[in-house]
């Protein structure tokens, strides 16, 4: 198979080892029940892993139009297999398969890794599992803990949602080119019996909590409530607490007293 030279605007960075790729494709979990779709094919080596599984149905998005004829031939090749030349950033995946049966995985480009993530995120998680490559640092962040220098807005909206877990960590060495970074494979199963969050209204909150890190959390979100100090007191929380000492858990609570 052709390997195309990465495009350093586009943010590639290809896998093409084959037991690595064939690793990272042995994640998905039931692929041969799901619509798997890949963000970013590339030049098609992961692609290829995917499809060595045989899932129910595949649909790569693509925009860099140099892999249509690499994709091309593997539709002809395989009957499950589609692709739609888009800017992921602006799909709605949810169009493809309902949230039990949709499955995300990617080699994400690190420029667009976070906004893909939290567009999905904004959108409920709707999918039942996603497999996303990113910058070691990120993905860091979406798996943090409280009281970790790593925790913060990524880490609230994620786990909110979902249950996340640091699959691998990959050397810059596995890429090509090399990136000048570790990168990090994570795993994002979504707990659909969570159907009452205002992700917005917590996307909101987090990201006013840990706009000023050193300061007590009580004063970088007062203005979202009525009354901060009887907010605080009614659960329990500390009022000389930092944004990083509170848990996803508290975060979720005080959503639903915000100010209308």
């Amino acid at each position: 198979m052709t390997i195309l030279e990465a495009k350093k605007s586009l943010g590639q960075n290809f896998i093409t080892d084959p037991s690595l790729l064939a690793k990272i494709a042995g994640y998905l979990k039931a692929p041969e029940t799901k619509t798997v779709i890949e963000i970013g094919s590339g030049p098609c080596t992961l692609t290829q892993a995917i499809l060595n599984r045989v899932p129910h149905e595949m649909i790569a998005i693509e925009k860099d139009d140099r892999t249509i004829p690499l994709l091309n031939a593997l539709e002809e090749k395989y009957n499950f297999f589609s692709y739609q030349m888009a800017d992921a950033t602006k799909v709605d995946l949810t169009k493809f398969a309902d949230e039990k049966n949709l499955t995300i995985i990617g080699n994400l480009p690190y420029n667009v890794s976070t906004v893909l993530l939290i567009n999905w995120l904004k959108q409920g998680a709707k999918f039942s599992q996603a497999i996303l490559m990113f910058q070691k640092e990120v993905a860091y962040r979406i798996t943090a803990k409280p009281n970790t220098k790593d925790y913060g807005r990524l880490s609230i909206l994620s786990q909110a949602l979902c249950k996340t877990k640091s699959l691998m960590v990959l050397p810059p060495h596995v890429f090509k080119p090399a990136p000048k970074v570790d990168s990090a494979l994570v795993e994002l199963i979504p707990d659909h019996s969570l159907t009452d969050i205002d992700i917005k209204k917590l996307d909101k909150l987090s990201t006013l909590a840990f706009a000023n890190r050193r300061k007590k959390v009580m004063k970088n979100i007062a203005n979202l409530f009525e009354n901060i100090d009887e907010t605080f007191k009614k659960h329990n929380i500390d009022s000389n607490a930092r944004a990083e000492d509170l848990t996803v858990e508290i975060f979720i609570t005080l959503i639903k007293d915000i100010k209308k």
